[in-house]
């Protein structure tokens, strides 16, 4: 199932769809059908954190709604063309951005540090994220930033001390995250054994989507062909497969540690540099079955503040 927040008509919305059928208005369809069945709709669900804070993210559920519009031929009524719609980010403001540093045996090697005996995290701001099409800004005095192509996997439910055998059960699917990064921020923080959190963080910093795919389109341990193209120019090509620790096995040690809830986010690291990013560039990320994430680049016209 592909999940997506969308603006419609000036209103936010949830859609889905199944497979490569048109997205469907799932906010009014699911309305329809606690209207026909108990003769009152509940509150509308807007979003997938709405939808996820619902405690109602069942396949079964996506399922009888796509049945009710096919068994009473709603079709016409909730159908969504792609022209009529705008993608938005799966989240305004996810709770928490956990972040894998060198989680690729090609992406560490390229590094001097000894290849990493357990997951390597850190957190993003909430507030670094945009959606498809929005404009990746560049501050115009922190030298060279690169975009990194990454498979993140959202939360379904809260987790704490989860074995990887059950981990499955608490994913709601997966997205594309373009982890934006100040390489020379980045340098100087981790020669100062500063946290990497402040080159990552950036206003603009974490364009995410375009859909929220389900575990059962995609695996547990999925093996997806990854691209990166600047302009058209093919800057990285890589595979999920090459992951050195899965997503099974992320959700086990990251829940160890914190408790995850609902709509946090699980970024899964960056296969390959994929160089310099520039004003007036597109910026655009594939990962099969999720699909195409698209950003253009411009610099701002704030600068941050310099080292003291």
């Amino acid at each position: 199932m592909r999940i997506a927040n969308i603006l419609h008509k000036d209103q936010q919305k949830l859609s889905i769809s199944a497979g490569d059928q048109p997205f469907i208005d799932f906010t009014a369809a699911l309305q329809a059908m606690e209207a026909a069945t108990s003769g009152l709709a509940g509150r509308p669900i807007r979003s997938i954190q709405d939808l996820l804070d619902s405690g109602r993210f069942e396949l079964s559920l996506f399922k009888e709604v796509l049945a009710f519009v096919a068994a009473h031929k709603l079709e016409g009524h909730v159908a969504l063309g792609r022209s009529d719609v705008q993608i938005l980010a799966p989240f305004d403001r996810p709770g928490q951005i956990i972040a894998l540093a060198r989680n690729y045996t090609v992406h560490a090697q390229e590094s001097t540090l000894p290849l990493p005996r357990e997951p390597i995290f850190f957190s993003k701001s909430n507030t670094s994220v945009i959606g498809p099409g929005e404009t990746i800004v560049l501050p115009p005095n922190l030298g060279r930033i690169e975009p990194e192509i990454e498979l993140a996997v959202v939360v379904r439910k809260k987790a704490s001390h989860v074995s990887a055998a059950v981990a499955e059960d608490y994913i709601a699917g997966y997205t594309i995250l373009n982890d934006v990064s100040a390489q020379e921020l980045q340098a100087s923080e981790i020669k100062e054994s500063y946290p990497l959190f402040r080159c990552k963080s950036l206003k603009t910093f974490t364009p995410m989507g375009p859909y929220l795919v389900t575990v059962d389109e995609v695996g547990l341990s999925p093996a997806l062909n990854m691209t990166l193209r600047v302009n058209g120019e093919l800057r990285v090509v890589a595979n999920t497969s090459g992951l050195t620790f899965d997503v099974a096995q992320l959700l086990a040690f990251i829940s160890g540690y914190l408790v995850l809830y609902p709509g946090d986010v699980i970024t899964t690291g960056c296969p390959k540099a994929a160089g310099a990013i520039r004003p007036g560039d597109e910026v655009t990320l594939e990962i099969e079955k999720i699909g195409v994430l698209q950003n253009p680049v411009v610099v701002g016209f704030e600068a941050c503040p310099v080292q003291v």
